[in-house]
């Protein structure tokens, strides 16, 4: 069975392979068109449909057993629909009218597509990552409740009366039941209720990953220190950006593509590959260092950032004051203290952030430094024994300790002496 489900999912992954390339096929043709349609959206279904599938993939391959696997597949599935229903809605009805049948049956089949896709990674990627069950029973019905979220609102998107939802508001749903009808209310009063409700589960499952996080240890921590190095980094980018960028850019085409862009280098394409990571466990133990780096350059950079700000401020307020020389001075000498900064700067921050957030790696280092120290100082080899015993025991923390000592000929040399260690 296992070898058949790996089949399914190869083949899926290969139809949406080739739905994908249909799809860039027809953006082709809709930007070659004089005056092509502003659909920015396509960028982030098309990298969706391909990593989330060739990540699905690969899991579903090596770990069958994983649900998550599984749920990516789909997802990527999903986005070659998007991607292709997309590209064709827009050529059908807004590059080529009348050229193509069905535009706007396909810009229905993309738009149901899109929302199962993100309701998806609202509901059931977290309380099931990283081992493909929930943290607990108790954890089942809000499972079975987003299953039930997900198919309800679909079937009301697929029959509600009016425009399509975003991004393909420019159709009309040909499935759409007319109104006045108690069905087409219902389905307005559904999509309208139903709406907020993947956001709220999503926050439940963001509870349930944290409680996860708390009773994880070994390489399940790990795992979930990828996912969550990946979305904390997407929000930290993309909040200043959708927050500052239209005010300082007053171009509502350049906001979406900026907005599009963030979305696919940070969350389409982040997210699929520290979960294939997470789970596949290829270098699993680097995210430590990974997020130490990024921790103690983002500071560096926000601090002298400040730094040079404040000198070329203060300082050029200073100088304007006094004589009438060039801001150039200004800049020079501000340009030439953040460089001197740095590397002080860097190495403060580096030993701030492993107090702080790497205290047991911190005390590792600062173990073996003692012990080198004392290596250097200390000749009686009785005493370097305990301490190096004792070294080990802190760093290594192994559930035994044993020693050896291998003699030379010369039994009265000590100075040749070798230690080895067992654990």
């Amino acid at each position: 069975m296992s070898a058949i489900m790996v089949r399914i999912a190869w083949v899926a992954c290969a139809l949406s392979l080739v739905l994908t390339a249909l799809s860039v096929v027809l953006l082709v043709l809709n930007r070659s068109h004089p005056n092509p349609f502003p659909f920015s959206y396509w960028l982030p279904n098309t990298v969706t449909a391909l990593l989330f599938s060739t990540v699905g993939t690969l899991i579903a391959s090596r770990r069958s057993e994983n649900v998550i696997g599984w749920i990516f597949c789909a997802m990527g599935f999903g986005g070659a629909i998007a991607a292709l229903g997309g590209q064709y809605a827009v050529y059908a009805l807004m590059t080529s009218p009348r050229t193509l049948p069905f535009g706007a049956g396909a810009a229905w089949v993309a738009s149901l597509a899109l929302n199962v896709v993100w309701d998806t990674s609202f509901t059931l990627l977290l309380p099931l990552f990283p081992t493909g069950r929930v943290l607990s029973r108790r954890w089942l019905p809000m499972i079975w409740i987003a299953a039930g979220v997900i198919i309800v609102s679909t079937i009301a998107n697929a029959i509600c009366p009016g425009p399509l939802t975003d991004p393909f508001q420019f159709a009309v749903n040909p499935f759409g039941i007319g109104r006045p009808t108690v069905v087409a209310d219902i389905a307005q009063a559904l999509v309208a209720v139903l709406g907020p409700v993947p956001l709220l589960l999503g926050l439940i499952s963001v509870v349930s990953l944290v409680l996860r996080f708390r009773r994880s240890h070994g390489v399940e921590r790990q795992q979930i220190k990828w996912f969550v190095f990946s979305v904390a980094t997407f929000f930290l980018v993309y909040v200043p950006i959708i927050s500052l960028l239209p005010s300082v850019v007053d171009s509502g085409l350049w906001n979406d593509i900026v907005d599009a862009s963030v979305i696919v280098i940070f969350l389409c394409t982040g997210i699929p590959a520290s979960v294939g990571i997470a789970i596949l466990r290829y270098r699993l133990y680097e995210i430590d260092r990974l997020i130490n780096r990024t921790l103690v350059y983002t500071s560096l950079t926000a601090s002298l950032a400040l730094v040079y700000l404040g000198l070329v401020i203060g300082l050029g307020g200073l100088m304007r004051t006094i004589t009438d020389a060039s801001s150039n001075f200004v800049v020079v000498v501000s340009t030439l203290a953040v460089a001197g900064l740095f590397q002080p700067l860097r190495a403060r921050i580096q030993t701030i952030v492993d107090r702080r957030f790497y205290r047991h790696k911190y005390d590792v280092t600062r173990t073996l430094e003692a012990f080198s120290a004392r290596l250097r100082d200390e000749i009686d080899l009785d005493t370097l024994t305990a301490a190096l015993r004792a070294s080990v025991m802190d760093t290594m923390q192994p559930e035994s300790v044993s020693l050896w000592l291998r003699k030379t000929a010369r039994r009265s040399d000590r100075r040749n002496d070798s230690v080895t260690i067992g654990t």
